[in-house]
């Protein structure tokens, strides 16, 4: 398994760590420019580069030639590093032959992993403080966000507009409220001739859903003509219904009685308790569906479900 090194700038111990340890392993000029070439260098790169030079002189060279890029040389840099951490070809020809060290060269190798591993720690403390900061910052976002939805919520509880409007109204706060735990609202739709308040996916399925700011009696019936609807959808046989002021048990029982559950119900309370951040939103759904598949209940709101 290969060392995880990851640095964001290159700075002047590690270049002399990396010059030592290409003099200590390379012996021919050639082999040096050959093992700088194949570290991604470009031709601009190589500039000036010659035979003629010292060893020493060719990776200065090769240094300030990568100090003109953009990027400051970054990816030869990692390359270079790279194929020095794993060279292994300690028995060559030069090796043998005493005009290398073998110990040495390894010396050079684990100094120059000693500087990176210091260098790499603190590059990933301050990654991870970085995100510790991003995380922070989502989280003020995400509180200032449901601070203005719990404001827009009680607004509209408190609007004596009608009931229309106020629909209109909901279905946009929920957009924003499934939004904000990243589930995906898709816009209203007509479906062999019937209007449709809009759709989710959650958890790999598809589910439509209504939402009505009525009194009780008006909107069961609403949830009677959705009952019927996800009955007779092949394509949507799943719903969730939002009625602020709760349903009857006696429509419950109605669109329920003797069929398998696919509907799930909402009121007023599931939101205020997701407003209130003592359940996500994300889990009152878990445990709604929950609810409906093992027990047959699809109306059962937070505060039951958080007893």
């Amino acid at each position: 398994m290969k060392e995880k090194i990851y640095i964001s700038k290159v700075t002047k111990d590690v270049k002399n760590a990396i010059k030592d340890c290409l003099l200590n392993i390379l012996y021919k000029k050639s082999d040096l420019i050959d093992f700088l070439r194949e570290c991604g260098s470009t031709s601009n790169d190589m500039n000036g580069i010659e035979e003629s030079l010292t060893k020493s002189n060719i990776i200065d060279i090769y240094y300030n030639n990568l100090e003109k890029r953009v990027d400051n040389g970054m990816m030869q840099f990692h390359a270079l590093i790279r194929n020095i951490i794993d060279w292994s070809d300690f028995d060559s020809y030069w090796f043998q032959q005493g005009a290398l060290a073998p110990e040495q060269a390894k010396n050079k190798i684990e100094n120059l992993k000693k500087i990176l591993g210091k260098k790499t720690e603190k590059e990933e403390e301050r990654l991870k403080i970085k995100e510790r900061e991003k995380d922070a910052e989502k989280k003020r976002d995400k509180n200032r966000t449901m601070e203005e939805l719990c404001i827009e919520f009680y607004e509209m509880c408190k609007n004596e507009d009608g009931s229309q409007r106020r629909g209109y109204q909901l279905e946009t706060f929920l957009k924003k409220l499934f939004g904000l735990s990243n589930i995906n609202v898709f816009k209203p739709f007509k479906l062999q001739g019937e209007q449709i308040d809009g759709s989710i996916k959650f958890d790999g399925e598809n589910y439509t859903f209504e939402a009505r700011w009525q009194e009780v009696a008006m909107a069961c019936n609403a949830l009677y003509t959705f009952a019927y609807k996800i009955e007779t959808n092949m394509l949507y046989p799943r719903g969730l219904f939002f009625s602020i002021n709760g349903f009857s048990k006696d429509a419950v029982q109605r669109v329920t009685h003797g069929k398998s559950p696919q509907l799930l119900l909402f009121d007023a309370v599931d939101f205020i308790s997701v407003l209130q951040e003592r359940i996500t939103l994300i889990k009152l759904l878990e445990e709604k569906i929950r609810y409906a598949q093992t027990r047959s209940r699809i109306y059962i709101n937070a505060n039951e479900i958080l007893k």
